[in-house]
This record gives C-alpha cells, sequence and structure tokens, in this order.
C-alpha cells in the first residue's frame, strides 16, 4: 500500500531550516508550503487544510506559541511540530498546555522529523 503524501506547512523565518525543511519533504513526496511570520502562516491556517504544521517558536513577528493557541483554540484538526533552539526559555513552559504532538530541537534530526511528517500522513482521514 503506498504511503499518503501529507500537506505541511513551515513556519520558519531561518532561511537555511527552511529550505532544509522543504527539501527534505519534496524528496519524500510530501507537499510543503513555507513561510516566515507568524501572521503568514495563520492566513495560511485560515484559508487552507494542512495534515502537519513544523513551527519555529521565535519567529520576527511574534512567538509561535501565539500560532499554536490560535491552532488549538480553532480545533484545526492539524498537527503539530514545535522546532526550536531553546533549551530553557519562559516559552518552552507555555507548551505544556497546548500540547504539540511533537518536539524538536535545533539542530532538528531529520529522520525524526521525516518519520513524524509520515505519521501525520498516514493519520489522515480524508
Amino acid at each position: 500500500m503506498p504511503y499518503a503524501r501529507c500537506r505541511a506547512l513551515i513556519i520558519e523565518d531561518d532561511a537555511d531550516a527552511s529550505a532544509a525543511f522543504q527539501n527534505m519533504l519534496a524528496l519524500l513526496g510530501h507537499s510543503a508550503v513555507a513561510v516566515t511570520t507568524a501572521a503568514a502562516g495563520l492566513a495560511l491556517l485560515r484559508a487552507n487544510t494542512y495534515d502537519a504544521v513544523i513551527l519555529d517558536l521565535v519567529l520576527p513577528d511574534d512567538s509561535g506559541v501565539t500560532v499554536l493557541q490560535e491552532i488549538r483554540q480553532r480545533r484545526l484538526p492539524v498537527k503539530v511540530a514545535v522546532v526550536t533552539a531553546l533549551y530553557r526559555g519562559e516559552q518552552l513552559p507555555a507548551l505544556t498546555d497546548l500540547k504539540p504532538e511533537a518536539i524538536f530541537r535545533k539542530p532538528v534530526d531529520a529522520v525524526a522529523l521525516a518519520g513524524w511528517v509520515a505519521a501525520c500522513a498516514g493519520e489522515r482521514t480524508t
């Protein structure tokens, strides 16, 4: 049985990291759209449906926590993986109540992230 393809939104302001995520997903047969700000990510989430969001916590216009809060408040049927260089800091405890499906520390383990994305696609019911 062929695996499902994932529709992913990448919200990451680091151009190199974003390109690496996009390239990895494309090589695995998934589709990805990337934006660099929380505002752009929220606009796409309001207008489109995604299986997965790869979300940086530190963005130039707002916190990734704000994006995750809106995803949860709107009960969007999307899995969220937070990627962060923060190891200790005020934003990590804020994630406890928001329950992202995964947290990846930078530098991100590409194999682990690829497996997570594939699992998200496999869980899609539509």
